[in-house]
């Protein structure tokens, strides 16, 4: 589908549930035309990381770099950082910088969920590094 939101959620029980609340969220989401908006969120949010605006043509693509702080260590919250760019919907580039914190409580996560809000992915690559904790 067009105009759609490419979205992360987590799982702490190996992907059997993924939380759907209590994410906290701040971006920037910068404009072709060098608008930006700042945005962050203080009530509930349903994902840890979105891209809004999102298209389906073959030639509209979205990459970017999408780190996990400190996942399994469950005397913290769980966080991701993004950097996306992306080949909008509206034939126009846009640019998202964003923090995002599960804050239902100190746990560990185990999965992450990336989707889109509708239909599926036609095709992509993900690729996972890592850091291990000794």
């Amino acid at each position: 589908n067009d105009n759609i939101t490419f979205y992360a959620q987590i799982s702490t029980d190996n992907g059997s549930n993924y939380k759907t609340s209590d994410y906290r969220t701040a971006g920037l989401y910068v404009e072709h035309n060098g608008s930006a908006t700042n945005d962050s969120t203080l009530s509930s949010q349903s994902y840890i990381m979105t891209a809004t605006n999102v298209a389906n043509q073959a030639t509209h693509t979205l990459n970017g770099h999408i780190w996990l702080m400190n996942p399994s260590n469950s005397a913290t919250f769980p966080q991701a950082y993004a950097e996306i760019g992306h080949y909008a919907e509206d034939n126009y580039s846009r640019r998202m910088i964003q923090h995002g914190v599960w804050s239902g409580g100190a746990t560990a996560f185990n999965n992450i969920k990336f989707a889109p809000s509708a239909s599926v992915f036609n095709e992509g690559k993900f690729v996972l590094y890592g850091v291990k904790n000794s």
